[in-house]
């Protein structure tokens, strides 16, 4: 399997003296699990704006391209907070994690993710006009962003009960 496949890497991360002061520390993941929180919430929050102009719901005088912009901050930045702090978990605990289900779970549902929020901003870019009207493309990359952003975070918190 692919997990196998990255047994160097995993074992090279489980053994960096970051992970290693990670694990040896009484806070330390507690505090990265804080900041990964907050990066979720920034992502989800910005995504969810978007998927709702997408659908019409909210600020539909403002045109969805300009909405994915405006919100590109937040997006990007909590996609960041989240990626860091999520790393260095990964790293405190990576031959653990390697072998969870939830966890390979959620970093299908991230790749996706990341790509389709790349499309999304892609998209965005390439928009010349500000329409405001409904468009069956935002409507279904809106609600494809939203339901793998939910995914990463379902299946995150799914990695302590599973």
């Amino acid at each position: 399997m692919i997990w196998r496949l990255l047994e160097p890497i995993v074992t090279w991360a489980y053994n960096t003296s970051i992970s290693e002061w990670i694990r040896a520390s009484q806070w330390a993941v507690a505090v990265l699990e804080v900041f990964h929180l907050f990066g979720l919430i920034f992502l989800l929050g910005s995504v969810l704006m978007i998927a709702l102009r997408a659908f019409g719901i909210v600020m539909k005088d403002e045109p969805v391209n300009r909405v994915v912009l405006n919100l590109a901050p937040a997006t990007i930045g909590g996609a960041l907070l989240m990626t860091i702090t999520g790393t260095l978990i990964f790293s405190s605990g990576a031959t653990r994690y390697i072998d969870s289900r939830s966890f390979q779970v959620k970093m299908v549902f991230y790749v996706l993710a990341i790509l389709t929020q790349c499309m999304v901003y892609l998209i965005a870019l390439r928009k010349k006009k500000n329409d405001v009207r409904l468009s069956p493309l935002w409507m279904v990359m809106g609600g494809l962003a939203l339901l793998l952003w939910f995914g990463v975070g379902i299946a995150g918190r799914a990695i302590a009960f599973i």
